[in-house]
C-alpha cells in the first residue's frame, strides 16, 4: 500500500491509503460515490448536488473543475463531449475567502503534478497566489466570493462556473451571463443551511436546475469499487445524534428546510415517525379535504385509524394530494385527484369510512366549493347515484379548534401512536414548520389531516389534556 499525501486525505475524508494511488496524478485515484458520479456526469446547463455535511461535495467540485481545465483527453468522470479543447476559463465561486482556502486545498490535492504554469504557485497558508492559477495548457481558474461587486464579476467569458455553497439570488443573473457565450455549465454543491435557498428550490421545481439530492447514508459515502465507505455507519449515526434536532433534516438528509423552532407539533420526529407503511387491514379509512380559493391552497389527506375511539389509537397518515404552487382546482379536478389518490392505494370509494370537507367557500356571492358539489362530482366519476355516495361531512369546529387539533396530533407522536408516509410531503412540512401562522401555506394540509383524524376518532378519549382544557 502507498501512503497517501495529506492534501488528498483532506480532499477524500476517511481514505488513508489506496492500492493504486498515483502520486504524480491523484486524479487517477479518485473513486466517486454514487451522488458524486451522478453530479459529475450531469449534462444539464445548470445542475446541483444537494446533500448532507461531509458527503464529498467539494471533492466532486475539484475533480469536475480540473477535468474541464485539463481537456477531454484527461476526462474520466465528466463526459468528454461536455469539455471543449483547452484552454478553458473557469471560476470557482465560494462564500468567503476563508472558505475558498479550503476549496483551493482540495483542488490542489487532485492537481496532477507538473501541470501548473510557471507563474502559478500554491501554499498551504495562502492558497493559490492571487486567488487564481493557470495550467501549462493555458487553462485558467479564478476563485471568487459571492461578496464581490458585480463590476468585479462582469466581462469574463467562461466555459464553466463551480459554486460551492448557495450564492445570493442577486448574483445568479451575473453568473448565468458569464457562461452564455460558450453555452457553459454552472454546477452547484451545497448543504441547504445558513443561507437562503428558497429561490434555488423554485428553480429546481421549475426544471431550471437539475437537482441531485443525496442524504448522508452509507450507500452515498461508498466510493465506486472501494471495499469500504469513507465513513462507517457508526460515524454517520454519531453525527446524526450530535446535530441539533432542528438542523438534522438539512445537515444529515440535505433537505431544503429543517424543523421550525416554536412549531406546534414539536414531538414529530421524522427519524421515528416517517415510514413507508400503509394502514393495516381493519383500519378505518378517512379522507379529509381542505378547500382554498388561492393557488396552491387545496389539500386532501388520506388517513387510516385503528382504535380511534379508545384511549390507545393508532394513526397512519397514508397519502395526500395537494395543489401545486400556482394551481387552482375546480370541483371536478378535486374529485379526479381524490380518485387518483385512492386508485394508487388500491382503494375504492366504498373502502372509505369517513369523508370530511371544510365549510363552503364563496367568491363574488357565488359558492365555489361545498361538500355537496364534491360529493356529486365523486359520485359521477365513480358512476353511482348521488344518494348512493356517502355524505361529505363538515368538521365540527369548536373555539380554538386549530390549537386543539394540533395538540391532539402532537399527542399521537409524543406517544409514538402515529406514522407518516414519505409521500405526504406537504403534511410533513406542516408537522415540521407550522407555528400558528394562519397564512402559512402548509396550514391547509394540516387542516385536512386534522379533519380526517377527528372524523375517525374522539381526541377526548385519548387526550386528558384536550378533555380538560378544550
Amino acid at each position: 500500500m502507498i501512503e497517501v499525501h495529506e492534501d488528498f486525505i483532506d480532499a477524500m475524508p476517511g481514505i488513508r491509503e489506496v492500492a493504486d494511488f498515483d502520486q504524480a496524478n491523484p486524479m487517477l485515484s479518485f473513486r466517486p460515490t454514487p451522488p458524486q458520479r451522478a453530479w459529475l456526469a450531469c449534462a444539464a446547463p445548470r445542475f446541483q448536488l444537494r446533500g448532507g455535511n461531509q458527503l464529498g461535495k467539494t471533492a466532486a467540485q475539484a475533480v469536475g473543475l480540473l477535468e474541464r481545465m485539463l481537456g477531454p483527453e484527461h476526462a474520466r468522470w465528466v463526459p468528454r463531449e461536455l469539455i471543449p479543447p483547452p484552454p478553458a476559463n473557469v471560476w470557482m465561486v465560494c462564500t468567503s475567502w476563508k472558505q475558498s482556502l479550503t476549496v483551493m486545498a482540495k483542488v490542489h490535492a487532485f492537481l496532477p503534478r507538473g501541470m501548473l504554469a510557471k507563474g502559478s504557485r500554491y501554499t498551504t497558508r495562502r492558497g493559490f497566489t492571487g486567488q487564481s492559477f493557470e495550467l501549462q495548457n493555458g487553462s485558467m481558474c479564478s476563485f471568487l466570493t459571492v461578496n464581490q461587486d458585480d463590476d468585479e464579476m462582469a466581462s469574463a467569458t467562461l466555459h464553466y462556473i463551480g459554486v460551492d455553497e448557495p450564492p445570493p439570488e442577486s448574483k445568479w443573473g451575473e453568473l448565468v451571463a458569464r457562461v452564455r457565450h460558450h453555452n457553459g455549465q454552472i454546477g452547484l454543491t451545497y448543504t441547504p443551511i445558513n443561507r437562503p435557498v428558497g429561490w434555488l428550490r423554485e428553480k429546481v421545481e421549475a426544471n431550471q436546475i437539475v437537482d441531485i439530492h443525496a442524504p448522508l447514508t452509507l450507500a452515498n459515502v461508498w466510493p465506486l469499487g472501494a471495499d469500504r465507505p469513507f465513513q462507517t455507519q457508526e460515524q454517520l449515526d454519531q453525527f446524526a445524534d450530535e446535530v441539533p434536532g432542528w438542523q438534522r433534516a438539512q445537515r444529515v438528509d440535505g433537505d431544503w428546510e429543517g424543523a421550525t423552532v416554536g412549531r406546534w407539533i414539536p414531538d414529530y420526529d421524522e427519524d421515528k415517525h416517517m415510514r413507508i407503511e400503509n394502514a393495516p387491514p381493519g383500519a378505518a379509512i378517512s379522507v379529509g379535504i381542505d378547500y382554498g380559493l388561492a393557488p396552491g391552497k387545496m389539500a386532501v389527506i388520506l388517513v387510516g385509524v385503528i382504535g380511534g375511539f379508545t384511549p390507545t389509537p393508532s394513526v397512519w397518515f397514508w397519502d395526500e394530494t395537494c395543489a401545486g404552487k400556482d394551481e387552482t382546482w375546480d370541483t371536478l379536478m378535486i374529485a379526479k385527484k381524490i380518485k387518483e389518490m385512492l386508485d394508487r392505494n388500491r382503494l375504492d370509494w366504498r373502502n372509505v369510512d369517513y369523508w370530511t370537507g371544510d365549510r363552503s367557500l364563496e367568491k363574488g356571492g357565488s359558492v365555489i366549493y361545498e361538500n355537496r358539489k364534491t360529493r356529486s362530482a365523486l359520485a359521477t366519476l365513480y358512476g353511482v347515484g348521488f344518494s348512493e355516495f356517502p355524505n361529505v361531512a363538515i368538521p365540527k369546529k369548536k373555539e380554538n379548534s386549530v390549537p386543539m387539533g394540533c395538540t391532539a396530533i402532537n399527542g399521537l407522536f409524543k406517544r409514538d401512536r402515529a406514522l407518516v408516509h414519505p409521500r405526504c410531503a406537504r403534511f410533513r412540512a406542516f408537522l415540521k414548520h407550522f407555528n400558528g401562522n394562519p397564512r402559512d401555506p402548509v396550514k391547509d394540509a394540516g387542516d385536512a389531516g386534522r379533519y380526517a383524524v377527528a372524523a375517525a376518532s374522539n381526541p377526548e378519549t385519548w387526550s386528558s389534556f384536550i378533555a380538560r382544557y378544550y
